[in-house]
């Protein structure tokens, strides 16, 4: 029997309730089911929601300080190297956390939240200090150092679900390997940053080549993991029976 219109909602026992447009979410079970399949289907949209303001954001920063002639004194000053640098940086955390909510689906945390402010803000100071290179290579070697918490976080609350077992088994290489790039370029930069503190210099067109072609290379490394990834998801799906290529 449904309960009162004046019962205490505290009252109520949602095995006795019963949906008036849902009659399958009757029990609590049923209901528990559904809530954690909705927590889960929330965290695409949650993410890259999150990330595309964020990253929105970071990228007018760059075109306003650029309009005001904040961050180069023109088109060949190294710092414009630098400016370039900070638009890759965008499209590879975009890229970064869009690859992860496709490939992986979890409950979201608290610490889910703070991770992606915590890489907008190092971006931030990345884009303030672009007319400082040996301060931009600091707060870059920061954000490598960052992107290890993050891809591990993403690692390990991606292993206790247990629907994200396959993209775990093909992406186990990059399992390793991304967190160990994010190492690589920390100390590569943070070396070079202190090289050029020490001596009280700045680095030469020469060195911010090399990191941007470091960035493109972190930024490709991503995309090989995503291909590596459909590519095995689709000969999985075709070798189920009754898939064809054609109904895909």
């Amino acid at each position: 029997m449904a309960p009162s219109p004046d019962r205490d909602a505290r009252d109520w026992d949602s095995a006795d309730f019963r949906h008036p447009a849902e009659p399958d979410l009757d029990t609590s079970a049923e209901q528990a089911h559904a809530l954690l399949r909705d927590l889960r289907d929330s965290f695409a949209p949650s993410y890259l929601t999150l990330i595309s303001i964020i990253e929105g954001f970071l990228l007018a920063l760059i075109f306003q300080l650029l309009s005001e002639g904040r961050s180069t004194a023109g088109l060949w000053d190294p710092a414009s190297i630098l400016v370039l640098n900070n638009v890759v940086l965008i499209v590879l955390v975009w890229n970064e956390y869009r690859m992860g909510s496709c490939m992986f689906k979890w409950i979201l945390s608290l610490l889910d939240a703070l991770i992606p402010f915590t890489v907008g803000a190092i971006q931030a100071a990345l884009i303030l200090t672009t007319s400082r290179p040996v301060a931009w290579l600091v707060w870059l070697a920061i954000f490598y150092a960052g992107g290890m918490i993050a891809f591990e976080n993403m690692y390990r609350r991606s292993a206790a679900e247990e629907r994200n077992g396959f993209v775990l088994l093909r992406n186990r290489f990059f399992r390793r390997l991304n967190p160990l790039c994010c190492l690589v370029m920390a100390l590569g930069v943070g070396g070079l940053a202190a090289v050029h503190l020490a001596a009280g210099t700045r680095p030469g067109v020469a060195a911010l080549a090399a990191v941007t072609a470091a960035n493109l290379a972190f930024l490709l490394r991503g995309e090989v993991n995503w291909q590596l990834v459909v590519r095995a998801t689709r000969r999985a799906g075709e070798a189920r029976p009754g898939v064809s290529r054609a109904s895909r």
